[in-house]
């Protein structure tokens, strides 16, 4: 019997990896220019998760009305800043994980089963990023900004006044802030799922599927 379970397991994740493998090497709207429009954002990556990182200003949207400078260790780390990044995730995984070091089984476990809430990590940052290798820049028009914008504020629990809700003094440094978010991660909708998705939604080049950070990046390079 344990070997029937040990064996239904390996197949299992064995599925997991080569849908993974094979959906990430697949690209949509692959036919649109990275270079297209006049507003830069950038991809940006850890090695494990991504963010979307944005202009914090452009035309009618401001995202500062959404997340206010006062969210902030350091308001005027907001109010300076030329550009703001967005990142989901698991809500219990983000606040209690700081390093690998810090993983606990019951937080793993929530972040995989999907039984936990999910959070928003918003970092504002005094200038536009550079390209490496965990960087990638992408010239977006203002249409497909006001997307991301619609598709990015989706995901958020706001307030009656517009305002994301803030999960209070959850802060890693004195720039960023977290805030509640919908939907559930699980093995099938990680924090790069939602990047992909969100790119794929605002018609940008994206994959068909992925958990994994190295594949959004790829599909523009």
């Amino acid at each position: 019997m344990l070997k029937k379970l040990l064996m239904c397991l390996l197949g299992s994740i064995a599925a997991y990896l080569a849908a993974a493998l094979l959906l990430g090497n697949f690209t949509v709207h692959a036919s649109r220019s990275s270079d297209m429009g006049d507003i830069n954002i950038f991809l940006l990556s850890n090695g494990v998760h991504t963010d979307i990182v944005l202009p914090v200003k452009h035309d009618a949207h401001d995202w500062r009305d959404i997340f206010p400078p006062s969210d902030l260790a350091d308001p005027l780390a907001a109010e300076l800043a030329e550009y703001i990044g967005i990142g989901w995730g698991s809500k219990r995984f983000y606040l209690e994980t700081r390093t690998w070091a810090d993983l606990r089984p019951a937080v793993a476990w929530e972040a995989v089963s999907g039984t936990g809430e999910s959070a928003v990590r918003v970092s504002y940052y005094p200038a536009p990023l550079r390209e490496n290798r965990h960087t990638v820049a992408v010239r977006i028009t203002p249409a497909e900004y006001a997307r991301l914008h619609k598709h990015i504020t989706a995901s958020l629990v706001r307030r009656d006044n517009g305002e994301a809700l803030a999960i209070t003094h959850a802060r890693y440094g004195s720039n960023d802030a977290f805030y509640q978010a919908n939907g559930r991660y699980h093995l099938f909708n990680t924090c790069n799922t939602w990047t992909n998705r969100t790119l794929k939604k605002s018609g940008l080049t994206a994959v068909i599927w992925t958990p994994f950070a190295s594949d959004i990046l790829d599909a523009y390079r």
